[in-house]
């Protein structure tokens, strides 16, 4: 094995530095007051005096004694010795001002290396020899290192003057240091530990250099061991043994032992419990002295992380609830609830209404205890079985109350209020009138349950509603009676009933009738409805009359006016009925009831189409060869060939037009418009001719087939054998000039200015681009484009357009781009896909037609939703009646 190799400055360094803490942190608010300076080196000093020092103190060591008391030059201190050698380790001090004051006294404190050299004796100066005391601790301090001069002999004034000697020992190897300090109050010597010169009394120690010196010792000993280390163990419980580990290459040669509290084992000791347990253990080995160390097991509590405690919330009924708490180890764990600061082995439990808060608190062996808290929430229940019935009659001298239905009435406590007034009983009345009698009931456990019901005692006379008679008239001239009730066709009509109480009392409660028309066959054709809450009735008188005044009083008569449209030729039976909720008190029903019958005349229409005839757009002169280029028109006559006059304001004449193409296999089911309908509402004389047509706009390549039927619904003609026009022709291309249209973006938003029965219209702009080398050839707006809306929401199609749905406003050049404005109507709420086809005529020669499709979707959000119906039910078909498309021709 080497042998070790002395360490000389670099660890006197680090040593002096850790003794230096350790001798302030002693001393606590003392300071301490050390220079660092070679032996016999004048040099720069460091420490708090600097040059302007006056007295130096200086440390030397030797292996033999000094017994000069003074010298002009100090001996250079030994840097090295063997282990086993006697050092002598002296202090001098000197004058160094220059001026002629000597020393009188010097006391100072030596500080050294315990753990390197063994401490001896103290020998004083011959030249102090007065010597206070000097003594060895145990943390390597000498105590009043020096003595006095005798009465009026100074020293130090051009030598050096020594304070005394102690002997060492030096152990083995390693190097210990030594220095000189002196412990101050308020920044002055002590009176009894330091330097006194002559006519100055006792120093600053800021005027004075104390000195440090290290001596390295080699040989004369055994090797430390080095190659050992005792690592510990730190965690929380686990319920595993823990102990410290010995890390040791030659441990199956080496004499281990381990030592816990006095006693010795060959294994180290493993522990369980929670704790902090500190392990010392030795190596011994040959030739090498023993090494010695130690290292702590420390066992924290672990926190438990299994237990949960939870409450309860409900309502009151009764029965005992409590909280629960949740653990695995619950019959081995020391569990403890508490409630208002008291402790229970089991949780409490709870049945009155309230809010309680419930600690527990867990105790495992190893763990931290666990704590927590949780709440039982008991609410009151409402009252559900307790009901309040009124009484309703007419005078009879005897008294009548309201009665209370409860099962637990023997327990509850009961009050009634009236006008102001509680009473423990319910109130009687006798007399006519109205009286309205408060109650409420409280219960253990429950809110209290109020409610109210009505005495109504009534008079003993009575009504008697009859319905005495009904007129016809004009709704567009309420003064044109209908005579006979036979109504014109063209009118929408209107039915005035008249209703009187015969009777003797008055009518002071509303009451209500109903209308109902039936057609020849017994179907019902109308009936008056006013709203969910009284279906298929309408008020007559709706409210109550606070100032006393009747409904309707004895002797008087109510009129009320029903509005039922126009009406088809026919006969009808109109069935009108009073009080048909039984409101008043009458004394005799029989005539609330009573039917008429009127008749509508037949119109005697007829109609017919003839001159079909294609024309260019805005021109009267018909069409031969029709090219592509061009923009058509159709025009028909419509005449009125019956025996009643069409009133102008009145009638609207609808005429259906259907486009088809001829598709490959021959047939005509390519639809270009699908019957879409025009009307006239001018009127028509009879034996008058009408002109009337349509734009078709430009037209893609192909054969035709344009069907026309006048009054397609048979409104008004019977026969429609001569209403129906067809005509074939054919649409020639002209030489092609490739464009390539895109379909671009969609932008939704909502109008307002326009609406549909009130409520706003969701609109959409399409863009559109061509992006072909040529223009699109089109001068007026005739690029056709098929939109389909569908409501992904509810999975049906809102509408398909094939017709004239939407057109560019003029050619597209090369690079243009154009908008189409939609209005899909008022929506509801949900996610739709608008589908869309450019130029779905293929009116426009171009490239590819790849990008002539593309869908979009879009989303109405509740806010945005004018109203709300469900189109598969039909509830609202007036909505998808208003889809419109705003650029047509």
């Amino acid at each position: 094995m080497e042998s070790p190799v002395p360490i000389f400055r670099s660890f006197f360094k680090k040593r002096s530095a850790q003794s230096r803490r350790l001798i302030l942190e002693s001393l606590e608010d003392r300071r301490l007051l050390s220079a660092n300076t070679p032996a016999a080196d004048a040099g720069a000093l460091s420490g708090p005096t600097g040059a302007a020092a006056k007295i130096r103190e200086q440390i030397v060591i030797t292996t033999e004694p000094i017994t000069a008391g003074e010298l002009s030059e100090l001996p250079a201190s030994i840097e090295t010795v063997e282990a086993g050698t006697t050092i002598y380790v002296s202090i001098w001090v000197k004058n160094t001002d220059g001026s002629a004051n000597g020393i009188s006294s010097t006391y100072c404190d030596l500080k050294y290396t315990t753990d390197r050299v063994t401490a001896g004796t103290y020998t004083p100066s011959p030249v102090f020899p007065q010597l206070v005391m000097a003594s060895s601790s145990a943390d390597g301090t000498v105590s009043f290192f020096g003595g006095s001069a005798s009465l009026g002999t100074f020293y130090g004034v051009d030598s050096w003057a020594q304070t005394g000697t102690y002997s060492f020992t030096a152990d083995q190897g390693a190097t210990a240091t030594f220095w000189n300090w002196t412990p101050t109050i308020d920044g002055r010597e002590q009176p009894s530990a330091g330097t006194a010169r002559r006519g100055d009394g006792v120093i600053y120690t800021d005027e004075i250099d104390f000195s440090s010196v290290s001596i390295s010792i080699t040989g004369g000993g055994l090797e430390p061991i080095t190659d050992v280390n005792l690592t510990g163990w730190s965690g929380v419980y686990d319920g595993a043994p823990h102990t410290v580990t010995l890390s040791d290459p030659y441990a199956a040669t080496d004499t281990i032992r381990y030592t816990y509290n006095g006693v010795t084992y060959t294994a180290p000791p493993s522990f369980t419990e929670v704790g902090t347990y500190t392990v010392g253990a030795s190596v011994s080995r040959a030739g090498y002295s023993d090494w010695t160390g130690s290292a702590t097991v420390v066992i924290g509590r672990a926190p438990i992380t299994d237990v949960s405690l939870t409450g309860w919330s409900g309502v009151y009924d009764g029965a005992p609830h409590t909280v629960t708490l949740s653990d695995p180890y619950a019959a081995t764990d020391t569990i403890r609830y508490t409630y208002n600061g008291v402790t229970y082995t089991a949780p409490p439990s709870f049945t009155e209404v309230g809010t309680y808060t419930v600690g527990a608190s867990v105790s495992r062996a190893g763990y931290s205890d666990w704590t927590g808290s949780a709440t039982v929430v008991i609410g009151r229940a409402p009252i559900t079985d307790v009901s309040l019935a009124g009484w309703s009659g007419v005078y009879d001298g005897a008294p009548h109350t309201v009665t209370l239905s409860d099962p637990y009435a023997a327990t509850d406590t009961i009050r009634y209020t009236y006008n102001g007034v509680t009473y423990t009983a319910p109130p009687s009345f006798t007399e006519v009138g109205t009286y309205t009698v408060g109650a409420s009931v409280s219960r253990a456990g429950y809110s209290d349950w109020t409610g109210s019901a009505t005495v109504v005692i009534a008079e003993s006379r009575f009504a008697d509603l009859t319905v005495t008679g009904m007129t016809m008239r004009s709704k567009y001239d309420p003064s044109k009676e209908m005579s006979g009730y036979t109504a014109d066709p063209e009118d929408s009509l209107q039915l005035v009933f008249t209703v009187a109480n015969q009777g003797e009392a008055d009518v002071r409660l509303p009451f209500y009738n109903s209308t109902a028309v039936y057609d020849a066959s017994g179907r019902l054709v109308f009936r008056r409805t006013s709203s969910s809450a009284a279906p298929y009735e309408s008020l007559i008188y709706g409210g109550y009359y606070d100032d006393g005044s009747p409904a309707l009083a004895a002797g008087e008569t109510a009129v009320q006016t029903i509005t039922i449209g126009k009406m088809a030729a026919g006969t009808y039976t109109v069935v009108y009925s009073v009080d048909n909720r039984d409101k008043v008190a009458e004394s005799d029903k029989t005539n609330n009831l009573r039917s008429w019958q009127f008749t509508v005349e037949d119109p005697q229409y007829a109609l017919a189409a003839s001159n079909l005839v294609l024309t260019e757009k805005d021109s009267d002169e018909e069409l031969v060869e029709i090219e592509t280029t061009e923009a058509i028109a159709a025009h028909w006559n419509l005449s009125n060939t019956g025996e009643r006059e069409f009133t102008a304001g009145k009638s609207a004449i609808t005429s259906a037009v259907t486009l088809a193409r001829r598709a490959a296999d021959g047939t005509y089911s390519d639809l270009i418009y699908d019957d879409c309908r025009f009307s006239r509402t001018e009127g028509l004389s009879v034996g008058g001719t009408a002109r009337t047509g349509m734009t078709l706009g430009r037209l893609a390549a192909g054969e035709y087939r344009l069907t026309v039927t006048v009054d397609p619904r048979g409104d008004y003609d019977a026969d429609l054998s001569d209403n129906t026009l067809v005509r074939y022709f054919t649409v020639s291309a002209p030489a092609p000039k490739p464009a390539e249209l895109h379909v671009g973006e969609l932008s939704v938003y909502t109008t307002e200015s326009a609406y549909i029965s009130g409520y706003p219209i969701l609109k959409g702009t399409l863009t559109f681009t061509n992006t072909g080398a040529y223009a699109t050839g089109l001068s007026s707006p005739h690029i056709y484009t098929r939109v389909t809306l569908y409501d992904m929401t509810r999975g049906v199609t809102v509408r398909t357009h094939n017709g004239f749905e939407y057109c560019y406003l003029g050619s597209l050049a090369a690079g243009e781009s154009g908008t189409n404005v939609i209005t899909f109507g008022a929506l509801p709420a949900g996610e739709y896909r608008l589908d869309v086809l450019v130029d779905s005529h293929e009116r426009v020669t171009q490239t590819t037609r790849l990008y002539n499709e593309k869908s979009f979707t879009f989303t109405v959000p509740l806010s945005a939703a004018a109203f709300f119906f469900d189109p598969l039910a039909g509830t609202s078909p007036d909505v998808f009646d208003d889809f419109e498309f705003l650029e047509t021709l």
